[in-house]
């Protein structure tokens, strides 16, 4: 019998996929309780983690993948296929925490080499869209399609009430009806 697994055992290394690593942007102060960290992840290698780890990546997420029928991931789909270079600008991308990250100065900046505990918080609809369209076809690809993600180091001993917040409070968004968009809509405003 195979040992249990849960989402401290995750172990990622970017350095697979992405020479030297995932360039990053440093988004908190030094000495903050909550190291912060903004990078654009290829989603290949989003799908690649994901077929890996599966739901473990998505413990700490309110919302599961529903299925491609879904308003949300039928867009997602939509995209993908029809505009897949402006899937960063529609997709909110993913925020995430971590219990441990390993990172990389060089010349072209600070790059994450490595993360521990990884957890998409907000996005797991995104991560499994991008695996569900790819799982779809073997002709398909994601090739040029990147995510914005916002990345959360925790303390592992206080992991699990700080993921719930940062899963609190990135999943509470006010909802948008299609009816407020289009209010700003030209012949609305006329």
């Amino acid at each position: 019998a195979q040992p249990e697994r849960n989402s401290e055992d995750i172990e990622i290394d970017f350095t697979k996929w992405l020479n030297g690593g995932l360039p990053c942007l440093v988004a908190s102060a030094e000495d903050s309780a909550l190291p912060s960290y903004l990078a654009v992840l290829p989603a290949r290698v989003l799908a690649d983690v994901f077929e890996e780890h599966g739901s473990l990546l998505l413990e700490s997420n309110v919302r599961t993948f529903l299925s491609a029928r879904g308003s949300v991931n039928r867009g997602i789909q939509e995209t993908l296929r029809e505009n897949p270079d402006k899937f960063l600008a529609y997709n909110n991308g993913l925020t995430t925490t971590a219990t441990g990250v390993e990172l990389k100065d060089g010349p072209g900046g600070t790059r994450i080499t490595s993360l521990k505990g990884w957890q998409i918080v907000n996005g797991g609809q995104t991560t499994a869209s991008i695996a569900h369209y790819l799982r779809a076809s073997k002709d398909r690809t994601v090739d040029g399609v990147a995510v914005q993600m916002k990345l959360v180091i925790v303390d592992p001993h206080e992991a699990s009430e700080v993921v719930h917040s940062v899963a609190k409070y990135a999943n509470s968004q006010n909802r948008i009806s299609g009816a407020d968009l289009f209010s700003t809509h030209e012949f609305h405003v006329r």
